[in-house]
């Protein structure tokens, strides 16, 4: 990747640079430094989202108490796991509560573990995202936004 191969010509410029200063960046930190860039560039995937909200989660015009949209969230994803299983992105459209991607069946598109928009930003709908292997599907994952359902491609 150009940006991690920028990084590593950075790191090596500054040492050369400073070569002769304390605070000299170790070869086998910046390895490190490298190896964990090189992570979080690479971690790529696409998603899909089924968001279900109540009133008084952050951003939601819901009227339904946070009980009755963790329960329509568990409904929902039982739906999803049943034989045969709804498709995603029809459910999405129906049941979504996010005016945004339920009109493209949920599609949050590519996203970087990196990445800081919306519901990326919340550190459980990220990692619940990124621990699933293309094609695995989340439980319900609470977060300020409301429940999702996530589907990785």
């Amino acid at each position: 990747l150009p940006s991690v191969e920028a990084a590593k010509k950075k790191v090596e410029d500054f040492n050369a640079k400073f070569a002769n200063w304390a605070f000299r960046i170790p070869t086998w930190k910046s390895n490190q430094i490298m190896k964990k860039m090189d992570e979080l560039l690479t971690d790529v995937g696409t998603f899909r989202q089924i968001l279900v909200t109540w009133k008084g989660a952050e951003g939601s015009s819901a009227e339904r108490t946070k009980e009755d949209a963790r329960a329509k969230a568990d409904e929902v994803l039982a739906k999803l796991n049943a034989e045969p299983p709804a498709d995603f992105a029809e459910l999405a459209k129906t049941e979504s509560d996010d005016a945004v991607t339920k009109r493209s069946g949920g599609s949050l598109g590519e996203l970087r573990r990196t990445d800081r928009v919306k519901p990326m930003d919340d550190s459980k709908f990220k990692n619940a995202a990124f621990d699933l292997k293309p094609g695995g599907l989340s439980g319900v994952v609470e977060t300020k936004y409301g429940f999702h359902i996530i589907r990785r491609y």
